[in-house]
C-alpha cells in the first residue's frame, strides 16, 4: 500500500495506476486510501475505462460508503451504462449528503425522463427545495422542466419564475419561461421575458425570432416582420423566422411571398410537420391542389400524432369531394389521437357520412355531440348545405340547445 502524500507526484501516480491495473486484471481486492481512490476513479473517468471504473467504484464505496464524490462518480458510471435506476440512487445520495451540490439535478432529471418517472422527479425536487435548499436556481429550473413534461404549464411557469429570480442571467430559463407564456397565449408577458433576455444577449437570433412570433400572434405584423428579418440577419438558417414571415404574408394574402419564405423554412429543416401544413395552405390558395395534397401527406408523415394535420387534410379532402378519404382521416383522429375535444372531428364526420347517403350513421354520431357551436358549420366553408339545413339535423341542434 502506498504511503499517504499530500500531493502524489507523477511517479507515485504511475505506480498507483500500475498497481490498480494489476489488481483489476487479477480481480484481487485491494485497499487504497481515499485520495488514492479519488485519483484512480478520475483516471478511469478521463480515459473512459468503464469496466475498470466499475471495479474501482465497487471497492471505493465498500471502504468509504459515505463519500459523496464516489456516489457522484458511481452515478456517472451507471448513467453511461444506461442503468438510470442505479444512477439515480447514487445521485440522490450525492445531493442529499450536501444540498449545495445542486448541479447534479440535471443528471437526475435525465434519469427520471428516461425512466418516465416525471412525478417522482416532481416529488423529490419539491422535497429538496422545501426542506434542504430553497434557494437552488438549478433545482427550481429542473422542477419547471419536470412540470413541462407533466403538461402542468402553470406550475412550470411558477418554478421557472423562482429560478429566474435566483439566477437572472440564465438564458435557458428565459427561453423556457417565454415559450410557456406563448403556449398559454400570454404573448404580452412573453414579450417582456424575451425583451429581458435580449438585454443579456442582443446577438441571439432565436430571441428576435421569438419576439417576432409574439408580435405575430398579437397581430402587430409590422414588428413581426421587423424582428423575424433581424433574426435572419444574424442567422440565415433560423427556420422559424422564415416560417413566421411566411405566415404573416399568407395572412396578407401575398401568397407568392408566403411560398418563398415557407420554402426557405423547409430548406433549413425539412422534417417539421407544420411547415408542410403551411405550404399546403399556400398551394391551395394558389390553386395548386395536387401539390397541396402532397404537402398535407408529408405533414402527417412527419408527425403522425399531430391532430391538426389530420384535421387539415380531412377538410381538404372534403373540399375536393374525396369524401371516403376524408372519412378515413377523421376516423383515424377518433381512434388514435389524444384530442381533448372531439366535437370538430365528429361534426365533420357527420357531414361526410350524410353526403355519402349514410344519414343514419350521421344522425347517430351527431347525437353523441355534447355541445353544438354555431361556428361549427364554418368548418364546411359554405359546402354541404344539404347537411347543414337537413331538418333532422336542425331538430337535433334544437334539442341539444334546450336547458
Amino acid at each position: 500500500m502506498l504511503k499517504k502524500e499530500d500531493n502524489l507526484d507523477a511517479e507515485l501516480n504511475r505506480l498507483l495506476i500500475k498497481q490498480f491495473f494489476s489488481a483489476y486484471n487479477t480481480k484481487q481486492e485491494y485497499y487504497w486510501l481515499e485520495e488514492e481512490f479519488e485519483f484512480i476513479i478520475k483516471f478511469c473517468l478521463e480515459n473512459n475505462k468503464l469496466p475498470m471504473l466499475h471495479y474501482a467504484l465497487s471497492l471505493a464505496l465498500k471502504y468509504y460508503p459515505e463519500n459523496a464524490d464516489f456516489h457522484y462518480s458511481a452515478g456517472k458510471y451507471f448513467l453511461a451504462t444506461n442503468n438510470c435506476h442505479k444512477a439515480l440512487n447514487h445521485f440522490k445520495k450525492f445531493l442529499f449528503d450536501d444540498p449545495q451540490n445542486d448541479f447534479v439535478v440535471f443528471e437526475m432529471c435525465f434519469c427520471w425522463e428516461n425512466m418516465c418517472k416525471t412525478y417522482d422527479a416532481i416529488d423529490v425536487l419539491t422535497d429538496y427545495l422545501k426542506n434542504f435548499n430553497p434557494n437552488s436556481a438549478a433545482a427550481w429550473f429542473a422542477l419547471g422542466s419536470s412540470y413541462v413534461n407533466a403538461n402542468e404549464n402553470i406550475n412550470a411557469i411558477d418554478a421557472f419564475e423562482y429560478s429566474l429570480a435566483l439566477n437572472p442571467e440564465s438564458m435557458a430559463t428565459y427561453f423556457n419561461l417565454g415559450n410557456l407564456y406563448c403556449l398559454e397565449g400570454n404573448y404580452e408577458k412573453a414579450l417582456l421575458i424575451y425583451s429581458e433576455a435580449l438585454k443579456l444577449d442582443d446577438s441571439d437570433a432565436a430571441i428576435y425570432s421569438y419576439l417576432g412570433e409574439c408580435y405575430f400572434y398579437l397581430e402587430d405584423h409590422e414588428n413581426a416582420i421587423k424582428y423575424e428579418n433581424k433574426a435572419l440577419e444574424l442567422d440565415n438558417t433560423c427556420e422559424y423566422a422564415y416560417y413566421f414571415l411566411a405566415r404573416t404574408y399568407f395572412k396578407f394574402e401575398q401568397f407568392q411571398l408566403a411560398e418563398d419564405y415557407v420554402n426557405k423554412a423547409i430548406d433549413c429543416n425539412d422534417q417539421i410537420s407544420e411547415f408542410y401544413s403551411l405550404r399546403a395552405y399556400v398551394n391551395q390558395s394558389l390553386n395548386n391542389n395536387s401539390l397541396a395534397e402532397e404537402d398535407y401527406i408529408k405533414a402527417i408523415n412527419y408527425d403522425k400524432y399531430l391532430f391538426e394535420c389530420y384535421l387539415d387534410i380531412s377538410i381538404f379532402y372534403m373540399q375536393e369531394n374525396k369524401i371516403e378519404l376524408a372519412i378515413d382521416m377523421l376516423e383515424r383522429i377518433l381512434e388514435d389521437m389524444n384530442e381533448p375535444d372531439k366535437t370538430q372531428t365528429k361534426y365533420l364526420l357527420c357531414a361526410c357520412h350524410f353526403m355519402t347517403g349514410n344519414k343514419q350513421e350521421a344522425y347517430r354520431i351527431f347525437n353523441t355531440l355534447d355541445i353544438i357551436d354555431a361556428k361549427l358549420s364554418e368548418l364546411l366553408n359554405g359546402q354541404f348545405d344539404a347537411f347543414v339545413y337537413d331538418p333532422v339535423i336542425i331538430d337535433l341542434i334544437k334539442d341539444k340547445s334546450k336547458p
